[in-house]
């Protein structure tokens, strides 16, 4: 399953190193390109999310041992961070960051992972 998660994300910020910018030159809006990497990258979040749930809900019915559960969970949380880190580090101008920030907030699935 990681081995999935990891190639998808390196394909990602493989996309993302050949972007010279996600946003347009007013600096307000996203390029058609960074749009499609956006929505691309939120995906994957999010399908890593939903991860992070059927493993908690596997644990909490005991159908997998909580240290296998938790081990995995903080593999998603590391792949996770590490993605979104990287597309917040491809840009250092406050607007840019500011809708990026924005962009990934308005459109991300409120789900609710207790762990």
């Amino acid at each position: 399953m990681m081995d999935t998660f990891e190639s998808n994300q390196k394909t990602e910020l493989n996309r993302l190193k050949q972007i010279s910018t996600l946003m347009m030159s007013d600096g307000k809006r996203f390029r058609a390109k960074g749009i499609e990497l956006l929505e691309h990258i939120l995906e994957e979040v999010n399908r890593a999310y939903m991860v992070k749930i059927r493993i908690n809900h596997q644990k909490n019915l005991s159908l997998i041992p909580i240290n296998v559960a938790e081990e995995r969970i903080s593999k998603l949380d590391k792949y996770i961070e590490n993605i979104m880190q990287s597309v917040m580090k491809k840009h250092v101008e406050k607007h840019a960051l500011k809708a990026i920030q924005e962009y990934f907030q308005n459109h991300t699935t409120k789900l609710d992972v207790s762990t």
